[in-house]
């Protein structure tokens, strides 16, 4: 069941915004998308380590080059909503809905609804995601039906994952110094491949919207952050994964 604080969360000045929750506290520049969720508290314990969804894209810059050019933004309920102006060289537009809620006592979570359209006759919107998590270990689940899960190399390197079809986009990374766990998912028909690449911290990258997009059609793509109290045991990953997918689609406009 999902539990809305009861004040507004998002606290928007110019470009900065503030994520204020009894549980949650982050702050995002909108015109940096690329810079993703940063300065994170969960449960009053920083983790400094973190920055949560970064979002690169020809509409969002690459976090070095340029800003990204805000068209709209505002607030509504718990949502955070930003449209940004097409590209010259793809003319794609990108509507992000940042949406907190609360899924379970003792957790906080952020979907990201990513909404891409186009003017021109044919266009490639890929967008790419990135986190970089502090932690002692991390889980892929590999299948959910039965649940399986591969642990992640403690060595520094990059790994594809799972070998097989049946990998879902669906990862858990244990904080034992900050006393809580964070996973991290995809929407099954979003998600087509990704990687860990651990170093002092774990990075998960993956792609959406790899297809190309025509004039007229509007794709979305789905992903969820979330924190949760304590060591969390890798099996409820796939039971949170399938709450998740199972649940009815939310309302964008």
């Amino acid at each position: 069941m999902n539990h809305l604080p009861d004040d507004l969360v998002w606290k928007v000045a110019a470009q900065q915004v503030e994520l204020r929750s009894a549980r949650l506290q982050a702050h995002l520049n909108l015109s940096r998308p690329a810079d993703g969720l940063r300065e994170i508290f969960f449960n009053g314990i920083p983790l400094p380590n973190q920055k949560i969804m970064s979002i690169c894209s020809p509409v969002s810059g690459d976090g070095s080059q340029r800003d990204a050019v805000i068209e709209d933004c505002y607030v509504r309920g718990n949502d955070l909503v930003v449209t940004y102006a097409p590209h010259a060289a793809e003319a794609t537009a990108l509507q992000v809905y940042w949406r907190y809620h609360e899924p379970w006592d003792g957790s906080a979570a952020i979907e990201v609804i990513l909404s891409s359209q186009t003017d021109s006759l044919h266009a490639q919107p890929t967008v790419s995601i990135c986190s970089r998590v502090g932690g002692d270990a991390a889980w892929w689940l590999a299948s959910s039906e039965p649940p399986s899960f591969e642990s992640a190399p403690r060595s520094a390197g990059r790994w594809d994952g799972p070998q097989g079809e049946a990998r879902l986009g669906a990862w858990l990374i244990r904080n034992t110094a900050a006393q809580c766990s964070y996973a991290e998912m995809v929407y099954p028909s979003d998600f087509r491949c990704g990687h860990i690449v651990k170093q002092a911290d774990w990075l998960l990258e993956y792609e959406l919207m790899r297809e190309s997009l025509e004039k007229g059609v509007i794709r979305r793509a789905r992903v969820c952050a979330l924190w949760i109290s304590g060591d969390t045991p890798p099996a409820s990953v796939a039971h949170w994964y399938h709450q998740w997918v199972d649940a009815p689609l939310p309302l964008t406009t």
